[in-house]
């Protein structure tokens, strides 16, 4: 029996887009976002939030992920983990808007950083 370290998804969608509409609605396709611990959280103490280039909050890395495998994990709580790391090693990439009478939501994935914007 495996007793492997889940892995960080490099795709995921925002959670709690309901209340970040005009957040979200600044974002583009291609576009970075950041993401940032919310200290302030009273839900939850893993809370990540996620932010446009302006630092409006668009939503927040979900909590709760599900494997394709069928298993379930704590995502924000790994990402929390690793944030410091992945900030420097990743760029936070707006994938895909969706859109129903407006922007609804979206999909972030983390792509590796290049020499060229690895100072960013």
């Amino acid at each position: 029996m495996s007793s492997s370290k889940p892995k960080i998804p490099s795709l995921f969608k925002g959670a709690g887009v309901s209340f970040c509409q005009k957040a979200i609605a600044k974002l583009e396709k291609g576009g970075l976002v950041s993401i940032r611990w919310d200290s302030e959280n009273k839900y939850d103490k893993n809370a990540l939030e996620i932010l446009n280039s302006e630092g409006g909050r668009c939503g927040f890395v979900p909590r709760k992920f599900k494997l394709e495998d069928g298993s379930e994990i704590e995502l924000n709580q790994l990402i929390k983990k690793k944030l410091e790391k992945l900030q420097k090693k990743y760029d936070f990439v707006v994938s895909e808007i969706y859109q129903w009478d407006g922007p609804t939501g979206f999909e972030i994935r983390f792509d590796k950083k290049t020499l060229k914007n690895q100072d960013s």
